[in-house]
C-alpha cells in the first residue's frame, strides 16, 4: 500500500506554529491534514485523547468525508507541516487512492479503540461495563442497530 506521504506529492504544504490549533471541535471543515513533521495534541471536549508524532498520520477525515462538524480539536505542540488536501470529497473521487489511506488509518483507529475498551473492561475484573463506556447506544452505533455485527448477508 501506498504511504500516505507518497500520496501527497503535489499536494501544498501548511506550516503550523507551536501551540496554534490545526481543526478546532465543532467548526467546519472539507480538508485532509497529513501530518509530516511534527506533534500534535488531539484534543475532545476540552480532554486529550491523544499526542500524535506519526508521519503521515491523518486528520479531519472524519469531518470532511462525512460533511459534520469537526469532532476533535488539534493543536500543534511543536511546530508542524502537513500536506493538505483540499475538498477531500471530490479529491477522493479524482484520487481513489486516497480512500485506501483513509481506510487504513480508520480500521487502525478501530483496532486501538476496540483493544482500549476491552482492556478497560479487564481492569473492571466483575465483567461489568466501566461506566466511562456504559453508553447503551455505543454497541449500536458501532455494531449495527441490535448491537449485534452487521449483517453483509453473505452468511
Amino acid at each position: 500500500m501506498r504511504s500516505s506521504l507518497t500520496l501527497c506529492r503535489g499536494f501544498p504544504e501548511r506550516r503550523v506554529c507551536a501551540g496554534d490549533a490545526v481543526l478546532t471541535e465543532g467548526g467546519a471543515n472539507d480538508a485532509l491534514f497529513i501530518l509530516r513533521d511534527g506533534a500534535v495534541r488531539v484534543m475532545r471536549s476540552g480532554v486529550e485523547v491523544a499526542v500524535v508524532r506519526r508521519v503521515g498520520a491523518m486528520f479531519g477525515e472524519i469531518s470532511a468525508m462525512l460533511n459534520v462538524p469537526v469532532t476533535a480539536t488539534l493543536v500543534a505542540m511543536e511546530d508542524c507541516r502537513f500536506h493538505v488536501i483540499e475538498h477531500a470529497e471530490q479529491a477522493v473521487r479524482d484520487r481513489p487512492s486516497i480512500a485506501l489511506i483513509i481506510a487504513e488509518q480508520l480500521a487502525r483507529r478501530l483496532s486501538e479503540t476496540t483493544a482500549y475498551l476491552a482492556t478497560l473492561k479487564l481492569q473492571q475484573g466483575d465483567g461489568s461495563t466501566v461506566s466511562a463506556i456504559r453508553d447503551p447506544g455505543l454497541a449500536a452505533r458501532l455494531f449495527g442497530q441490535d448491537g449485534d455485527a452487521i449483517d453483509d448477508g453473505d452468511d
